[in-house]
């Protein structure tokens, strides 16, 4: 898989990186995917949140997607992208170090992305993208 360059605000990227460095020791997490989304952040577009372009997918993101391949029945699912915190408080809520929202986090609408899932490999297209209703600063604020 080529490497990607992901887009994030300042406040998101410092968050992730924060919480990548917790898990990263824990064990609660699959490390492979945690490392591998740790060398993106590395190489992330870092932007001031009134440049960033209103179709990525932030924290809090609403994100409409579709699988490819042979798993492609033609029905998008819908998700809300979280903190982990939050992923209880509601369904269809999605945890940004699951291995899903860490495959979603920073891409573009349009986008094509292949991630690595306890169910194996799976190809994903990213049909649509609703901005945040809260974002990382006022996560930080809180």
């Amino acid at each position: 898989m080529a490497q990607r360059t992901i887009v994030l605000t300042h406040d998101e990227y410092h968050i992730l990186k924060t919480l990548v460095e917790r898990f990263r020791y824990s064990g609660k997490l699959d490390q492979g995917q945690l490392m591998r989304f740790s060398e993106e952040l590395r190489s992330a577009r870092v932007v001031d949140e009134t440049q960033l372009p209103r179709d990525i997918v932030t924290v809090n993101s609403v994100v409409r997607y579709r699988y490819l391949g042979a798993a492609d029945s033609g029905e998008t699912s819908e998700i809300e992208l979280v903190f982990p915190a939050d992923v209880k408080q509601a369904s269809r809520r999605v945890s940004i170090l699951s291995p899903l929202g860490l495959a979603l986090m920073g891409e573009r609408e349009g986008a094509d992305i292949e991630y690595l899932a306890p169910g194996g490999s799976f190809q994903i297209r990213l049909e649509s993208v609703e901005q945040a209703r809260n974002t990382a600063r006022d996560f930080v604020r809180s």
